[in-house]
């Protein structure tokens, strides 16, 4: 299997060919829709680029799906075109997000397919990781992406029958530091799998354990509300609950990466916490301020 990564994808979308595009598709009396919404993407960033407007890139949503919508339908010619050229070469294409992947039996046929996927990806303003592109071996792949315990929870409710639960927990576990690294994104889709599974059933030794790994910094960075919301409720059932308050306005003090801040204020708000919701609103206002002024502190 080749696996391909597009390099920084949302912030090299063309403006100008996604408008196109979207009013090729769009009804006529729609048009007054399509200019509000590229005047708000041509000037999302005024910030930092003042009164010109701007021709490239999607702002990276923290409280909504409008730019993984856009993104997906700025690739469907390349999907379409990546598809057909991998059917030619019999190959399948596959994509999630920037994440491409291509099945094929004939390892001759790789350079041929970089060659024309990477000029088409070009006309697009699009770039291929270099750094990500990756050839598997099957057994490799299923091992790096945990297939085998991904498939514990086969069905929708799977996970919440208590034996699958425990059978997916002792199976991650077992997993050494050095294994769970080395997975696909560090392990952070097997813990995401886990955090809506019924934990509560676990002996409360094997629950406290899996919380202490849902409640690091590592996982909780990555949490939008919803899920900040779950570690909440998961939290008031361990032996000795970690003050979740504290933890989140540790690691919003000491990072700047800004979704974290708009996901962890949602959940504040959604809780009804007025004072870690304030805090992180100053949090929020600090953060503009230093980039608005270019200073270091």
């Amino acid at each position: 299997m080749l696996q391909l990564d597009l390099s920084n994808f949302y912030d090299c979308v063309r403006l100008d060919i996604l408008e196109r595009w979207i009013r090729e598709h769009s009804p006529a009396d729609k048009g007054w829709v399509i200019a509000l919404l590229f005047y708000f993407l041509n000037h999302w960033n005024r910030r930092n680029t003042g009164l010109h407007p701007q021709a490239v890139g999607l702002p990276q949503d923290a409280l909504a799906d409008c730019s993984r919508i856009l993104s997906n339908f700025y690739l469907q010619k390349y999907d379409q075109f990546a598809s057909d050229i991998c059917t030619q070469a019999g190959a399948t294409y596959f994509r999630y997000a920037d994440d491409q992947m291509i099945l094929l039996n004939d390892p001759s046929k790789i350079d041929n397919l970089l060659l024309l996927l990477t000029r088409n990806l070009d006309r697009f303003g699009l770039r291929v990781n270099q750094k990500k592109v990756n050839l598997w071996q099957t057994p490799d792949l299923i091992r790096h992406r945990c297939r085998e315990i991904q498939a514990i929870f086969a069905t929708k409710g799977d996970k919440q029958n208590p034996a699958l639960v425990r059978k997916f927990v002792d199976a991650y576990l077992a997993l050494t530091p050095t294994e769970l690294a080395d997975t696909w994104n560090g392990s952070l889709p097997l813990l995401n799998r886990m955090l809506w599974a019924k934990l509560d059933s676990l002996p409360r030794s094997l629950f406290n354990k899996m919380m202490v790994r849902l409640t690091a910094e590592r996982f909780l960075l990555q949490a939008d509300a919803q899920k900040l919301k779950r570690l909440s409720k998961l939290n008031a059932l361990r032996t000795s609950p970690v003050d979740l308050d504290k933890r989140i306005r540790t690691i919003a003090s000491r990072t700047v990466h800004n979704a974290f801040h708009h996901e962890a204020r949602s959940f504040a708000h959604e809780i009804g916490n007025a004072s870690l919701q304030t805090f992180l609103i100053q949090r929020i206002d600090e953060l503009s301020r230093i980039m608005q002024s270019n200073i270091v502190e």
